[in-house]
């Protein structure tokens, strides 16, 4: 069970990099992410909210996985989120400028879908990225 809990979180990270085919059966009805704005509803119409509308500025997405393990009913993730910003976002203009963002999640697996998750991503570095200017970033 639990190798089958490690491929739904990868195939989550692979859905949620593209064109979400296929996240009805990845995640419940309820789904809810810990991480998330309060505001976005529950299940894959807030998976898609949050791709979308809160990660939408940065673009060709793409989630690098370092670490993953499970248990009957959880599983841990170590990764780095890596994109373009591309679109104005949280009050930093776009400029194109690759980004990188390390970061922590863990699922709850209920059913064979994840149902509920957890992040702790290093927004501080993320924010020292966007706000340099492009020669120190480069």
């Amino acid at each position: 069970m639990s190798q089958h809990n490690v491929e739904l979180v990868r195939r989550y990270y692979e859905v949620t990099s593209g064109d979400f085919t296929g996240i009805e059966d990845i995640v419940s009805a309820g789904f809810i992410d810990h991480h998330f704005p309060a505001e976005l509803p529950h299940g894959p119409a807030g998976v898609r909210a949050f791709f979308t509308d809160v990660l939408g500025a940065f673009t060709d997405r793409k989630i690098e996985i370092f670490d993953i393990f499970a248990t009957e009913e959880k599983v841990c993730c170590r990764f780095q989120l890596v994109a373009n910003h591309t679109k104005d976002w949280a009050g930093y203009t776009a400029d194109g400028r690759g980004i990188t963002c390390p970061a922590m999640s863990v699922f709850r697996v209920e059913d064979g879908k994840l149902a509920e998750g957890w992040e702790n991503a290093d927004l501080f570095g993320l924010f020292n990225q966007l706000a340099a200017p492009a020669a120190v970033a480069a």
